[in-house]
Parts: C-alpha cells; structure tokens; sequence
C-alpha cells in the first residue's frame, strides 16, 4: 500500500542554516502521526514543504501520490492545515470569517449554513458566533524555548567549527532527562541514542547524531560562573512574566528556603544547625496565585541577612516590574525574611509586604491582656482553643521606624501561643493572619514539588562559586 505521506532525504536550507537535514518519513493510511521537537528543529518548515507553500532545497516529498512542488494544488485540495496564528479578520464575527472563506474555496450556499452551525457548535463557540473574532482570547503567547534562553546566557569559549553539541541542545537535553527520571549525569552516556530523546532535543530518531555523553554534560554544569548564573535567573524570571496572557493586577511572591543537604566537600556548603545538617540553603520564590516558579537561587547554608534578602528582591522584583511597571507587589515570607533592610527598600519601592515576626518578651507583654481574655474565655467554655487577635505599632531596635504588628494568642490544651506578623497592608487582624499569612504554607508544598520532580536537591561540587545565583 502507497504511503500516504512519504519523504526521501528531505532537506531546506536558509542560507548556511539547516532548518531540514535529510528526512525520510513514512506515513501510512489510519495513522496518526506527530511531530514532537523544540523550537527551530524543522516542524514547521515540513510541513510547509508538504503542502507545497515552501520548495525544498533537495530532496522530495508525495502527499496522496501527489508531488507538493509540482502540483501543490492538488495537494491542497485534499489536505487540511490549521496554523498557529489563524489569519481571521477580527472585525468580523465567527460565521462571517467562515462564510467567506467557503466561498472562497468554491463552497456556494445552500447547506453553508447548517453546516457552519454543526462545526460551531462541534468545537464549543455556537453561542459566541455572533462576537467579533478580535474579542476571543489570543489564548498564550508563543515563547522561546527556556533552554535557549539559558543558553544566552552563557558565553561559549569553544571553537565555533569543533562544536557539535550546542549549549541549547545540552541544556535541553539535561532538562529533559531529569524530567523524565534520569537526574544522574551517568544517564546520558545510556541514552545518548534513545530515539525519544533525539526527537524531543531536534534530531532525527533513526538517523540524526547520537546526543551528548556524560564527560560534555560535567563541562556543561562546570561552566556557568556567577555573571553566567545570575543573567540566568533573570531570564527565568522572563520566562514567568511571559507565562501570563495578560498582565495580572496583582501578584503575591512567596520567598522561602529549603535545606539541600550535600554528601561531600561542595564550596559554600555548611553547618546549618536548624536542619543539623552540612548543606546548602537555596532561596525558593513563586507566585502564590498560580504556584508558578518565579527563581530558585543557589546559595550557602545559613540564613539569609538583611543585605541579602534586599538584594534578591531588588533583582526579582526590578525584572518583574521592567515587565510590569504598574503590577501591585505583595512580599510574602517568615520570619527570617522581615529584615529591617528589606522592609525599608519595600516600603521605598512600594510593594507591599507581610512577614513573620519572631516573639520576644517585648512582643509577649504587649499581648499579655489578650492572653489573659483568651485563657479566660476557654475557662469559661468558650472552646476547645480560643483565639484573639490584636495590632500595635512597634519597632525592634535594628529597626529606624515603627511598623505595623498583628498578633494572634491562643489559650489551649498545651497552653498559651502567641505568633506575631509585621506588615505594611491595610485589614483587618484576623484577615490578614488566617487567609493572607497563613496561605503561604502552599510554598513549602511547591519546593517538596520541586525537589521531587526536578531533583533539584541534588547538587554537585560546582568548579565555580554559586554565590546568590540560580540553580
């Protein structure tokens, strides 16, 4: 049986640019065939030659026994294409976009209308026909592929003509084995030829160049210094604000640390003794609506210092509001992150904040009347725990102002709690303690997610310094 799609050493070049090295694909009649690859591996650049709207270079192709090149009408009258950005007139509404294209094709009334109707109604738009196509949503915006960005990022000191492993391919293609389960460098020696993974990197499965080995992916993890990681981080925070179809009118950033616990002699890694543990403590930060990861920041193994944490923020937030210059900015973190350093620079840059605060006995006997009426409400029945909730203004000697305070007290079976948060938002006390503070606890789900899935805790000895840059 004659395939129903063939290609023989089908190639198209720009110039010195190889956008189809020599395909040769078979599709038979009943299947359904996929192309699966980053940006610039040729997707498109096929399929135009399929259709007959780009002429390869050499080659040839037959599409239903029909050569594209040489009768790529034919070839059309029988093939239907739907590209990425469809070219539909927005001024006019969804039946009248298709009336004219029908017509256009030689379709005549009649029977035009019902069955505009049935395939309306067959993809969930019957109800909006009548609306101005440039009042759908656009849906989301095309965006580079994160591994070339990243590879940006990075100078490559390699002579131009020995390479034959490009940065964005490496990157890539350890991005997709950690992905799929394989975090050890030592899996990329087994699946260099994994057909899968040559697909997905933008080579040929069968015939394309095995992909990079294990010793290339240890130079490729020792390369990024401090300038390299740092212009990384910031293109990931790109890549967030290009996740977004429209600008959002608010965002909340929570800021968290992690224990990365290490095994052996890594630089900058050191005794944390909350987590008894020689390790790294990379700085975690996410927008809290969509849970979607803004940076991850490699760093030593201590607690961040004010200078630190106003540092980050400066960095992240500067980015998101080079984007975003009229997005409100809410700042959401525990206690180690309400430096008096980084509140000031908040408050300079108007981005609102609200942080835990550590107890002491000036904090406690500023609440003591409130503790009191908590302990004897639950004497009295009023249950099981019984919690009041207060404000004060206060400032901790580091501090150069007054700042706004919210204490919750709470009289139960193990006695009295009192937990406080420092803020600049306007609400009530409770408010802001139970459905503001309180929701951050989403973000320690996220960087479980995130060490499970991408096995980001396992970290290698890096040749350079990973002071305050990303992972």
């Amino acid at each position: 049986m004659e395939p129903v799609i063939e290609t023989r050493e089908l190639t198209k070049r720009y110039g010195n640019q190889v956008a189809v090295n020599r395909l040769n694909l078979q599709v038979q009649r009943g299947e359904i065939f996929g192309f699966l690859g980053p940006n610039g591996a040729g997707k498109t650049t096929t399929f135009l030659m399929l259709l007959g709207l780009s002429e390869p270079t050499t080659g040839t192709a037959r599409v239903c026994g029909c050569d594209p090149t040489r009768d790529p009408l034919q070839v059309k009258r029988v093939v239907g294409y739907l590209p990425e950005n469809v070219g539909f007139y927005d001024d006019m509404t969804a039946i009248q976009n298709l009336q004219y294209v029908a017509r256009l094709n030689g379709i005549r009334d009649g029977a035009l209308a019902r069955k505009i109707e049935e395939v309306l109604d067959r993809v969930g738009l019957l109800a909006e026909s009548k609306k101005r196509v440039g009042a759908y949503s656009r849906g989301m915006r095309q965006r580079l592929g994160i591994a070339d960005r990243l590879a940006n990022c990075i100078e490559d000191p390699r002579a131009p003509e020995r390479v034959r492993h490009t940065l964005a391919e490496m990157i890539r293609y350890r991005a997709l084995l950690i992905a799929a389960g394989y975090p050890d460098g030592n899996d990329c020696d087994a699946l260099k030829a994994d057909p899968a993974f040559k697909m997905a990197v933008g080579r040929l499965p069968e015939s394309g160049a095995d992909l990079c080995s294990q010793p290339t992916i240890s130079r490729l993890e020792n390369l990024p210094g401090p300038v390299a990681l740092k212009r990384m981080m910031a293109a990931m925070v790109e890549v967030f604000c290009d996740s977004f179809d429209q600008v959002p009118r608010r965002i909340v950033l929570d800021i968290d640390d992690t224990e990365d616990r290490v095994h052996g002699g890594q630089q900058l890694a050191l005794f944390n003794a909350y987590y008894d543990s020689r390790c790294f403590q990379p700085i975690h930060i996410y927008e809290a609506a969509t849970g979607k990861p803004v940076a991850i920041i490699l760093r030593p193994g201590k607690t961040p210092d004010g200078a630190e944490v106003t540092l980050v923020l400066r960095h992240v937030i500067g980015r998101i509001r080079a984007r975003w210059p009229a997005v409100d900015i809410v700042v959401r973190g525990d206690s180690h992150y309400a430096r008096a350093q980084a509140m000031a620079w908040c408050e300079r840059q108007r981005i609102a904040y609200i942080f835990g605060l550590s107890g002491n006995p000036v904090l406690l006997r500023r609440v003591g009347d409130l503790a009191e009426d908590a302990a004897m409400s639950r004497i009295d029945g009023e249950g099981e725990k019984v919690r009041r909730y207060g404000e004060f203004r206060y400032a901790a000697k580091s501090w150069k102002t007054e700042r706004r305070v919210i204490a919750r007290v709470e009289a139960g079976p193990q006695g009295a709690d009192s937990r406080f948060i420092v803020t600049n938002l306007a609400g009530l006390p409770k408010s802001l303690y139970e459905k503001i503070y309180c929701a951050r606890g989403q973000a320690e789900n996220l960087i479980k997610a995130h060490k499970l899935h991408l096995a980001s805790d396992r970290t290698r000895a890096p040749r350079r310094r990973p002071t305050s840059s990303a992972c």
